[in-house]
């Protein structure tokens, strides 16, 4: 019985996730102007790692049919961001919880510009789970995770 208040404190902790062959994201992006809205369905999925070295990462990835090729050296370009709170602390932003198709995320949510917001979290391959832009005319384009594969 004296265990039980010490089990109260202690930490529980989220992995994040290492880049692997086989993660995929699906989003959709919605286009909204005053007459009409319109919807794309795409995906981003990491083909191939080829090797691992000097923490750099050689990797083929598809998005939407588009097959690139990059050389991802730190957790920000990759998306793979290793500790959210670490990560939104860093860059003086605030961490928010955020209800996406794809689940319920603890998120990191970054406003680029007055026009632009982003939200990102270490448990999704990408790191993206939403981004909502509007342009000059009050048009919005809104980008998020629907589904994942990790």
């Amino acid at each position: 019985m004296r265990l039980l208040p010490l089990l109260l404190f202690i930490p529980i902790f989220s992995f994040a996730l290492k880049p692997s062959v086989g993660h995929k994201t699906f989003y959709k992006t919605s286009y909204l102007d005053t007459n009409t809205s319109t919807q794309t369905f795409w995906s981003k999925q990491i083909l191939d790692i080829k090797n691992k070295h000097d923490d750099k990462y050689h990797i083929q990835w598809n998005s939407d049919g588009e097959y690139l090729n990059d050389t991802w050296n730190d957790d920000f370009k990759s998306g793979y961001i290793q500790d959210i709170r670490s990560f939104c602390n860093s860059k003086n932003m605030k961490i928010v919880n955020l209800k996406t198709p794809a689940g319920d995320f603890t998120a990191c949510k970054i406003q680029h510009t007055d026009k632009k917001i982003s939200w990102y979290s270490d448990q999704i391959p990408f790191g993206l789970l939403k981004t909502v832009t509007i342009d000059n005319d009050g048009n919005q384009t809104i980008t998020e995770a629907i589904t994942i594969n990790k």
